[in-house]
């Protein structure tokens, strides 16, 4: 038995509606995709920004997981189809003359053809292959809806989290050679926050108005290695590290011989970083106590350039 079951026009209405409530739905929420990796990783936002770019990746999502590929689709096929002369423009039109005429016999949205020798024959003539991945449409268009809102925040993520290193002379980066300028690195923003800050951890944070007093710019952020935990006795003289009364070697470390450490205890929520660079000009800069709160990233990746991919240690 051979029927074409087909609602042309109300077919393509009912998908051009989804796709328009889809975009309605997305155009408000992806900003959000944009505001909330800024705010979390503790980054100032552009609100006028975060909404220009959100709104159009809204219309985009919208257009795609409402179901805007499958109208391109619609379209285009029955545009190669009539300009072939496989079948004509207006095909509701075509089907409604044909059961007007005899030749198919509607009930409802479907067509069936009328004759029973007419259908015997093309049953026995043509050989439909089965397509045994099909999958309902309410299920693909949840599952492509939930893919395509996830996949671009989480690009905006990576992205939020990649950084380069901006100085121009190797003199002036206080960890080179771990970090050298140019290095674009990525960093774990989000689930530092959640776990504890290891030694030799290497970490960025932000200048407090006690480190700005020290010399620290107020505009920039910082990156050096974590030597000292909270709650832990540091003092540094003569290029030599005394950690918790124990002299503490690391062969990644260098010290300038005329910096200095007094003798100091680090507190529940305060690490002592420093960097590696013996020719850092700038003494003032080269250790801090930094508090957790403005810690703001650990670099974990270097991924160019391409012969120094790797992890950062």
């Amino acid at each position: 038995d051979l029927k074409v079951r087909t609602k042309p026009n109300q077919g393509i209405w009912e998908t051009a509606i989804k796709t328009l409530i889809t975009i309605g739905l997305a155009l408000p929420l992806s900003p959000l995709m944009f505001i909330v990796p800024i705010w979390a990783t503790g980054q100032e936002i552009n609100l006028t920004e975060a909404v220009i770019q959100g709104g159009g990746t809204g219309v985009l999502i919208g257009f795609i997981a409402g179901g805007g590929i499958a109208l391109i689709q619609h379209f285009a096929l029955r545009w190669v189809l009539f300009r072939r002369g496989r079948m004509p423009w207006n095909y509701a039109k075509f089907l409604n003359e044909a059961s007007h005429l005899g030749i198919l016999k509607q009930s409802g949205g479907s067509y069936r053809f009328y004759h029973d020798k007419l259908r015997e024959y093309l049953a026995k003539e043509i050989h439909l292959p089965l397509n045994t991945a099909y999958k309902p449409v309410e299920q693909s268009f949840t599952s492509n809806a939930v893919t395509l809102l996830f996949l671009p925040f989480l690009a905006v993520l990576l992205l939020s989290s990649i950084q380069t290193i901006s100085s121009d002379s190797t003199s002036e980066i206080s960890l080179y050679p771990t970090l050298q300028a140019k290095d674009a690195v990525f960093l774990d923003r989000i689930t530092y926050r959640f776990r504890n800050l290891q030694r030799n951890h290497i970490v960025i944070f932000a200048s407090t108005k006690s480190l700005q007093a020290q010399g620290f710019n107020e505009n920039l952020s910082y990156v050096r290695r974590v030597i000292a935990l909270p709650g832990e006795t540091l003092e540094i003289s003569q290029g030599r590290i005394i950690l918790n009364n124990e002299l503490f070697t690391n062969n990644k470390i260098e010290i300038p011989r005329n910096f200095k450490q007094a003798r100091i205890t680090l507190s529940a929520d305060e690490y002592y970083v420093i960097g590696n660079n013996p020719n850092y000009p700038n003494l003032e800069t080269f250790g801090a106590i930094v508090p957790r709160k403005t810690i703001q990233g650990q670099l974990i990746l270097r991924f160019y350039p391409f012969d120094r991919v790797g992890f950062i240690h």
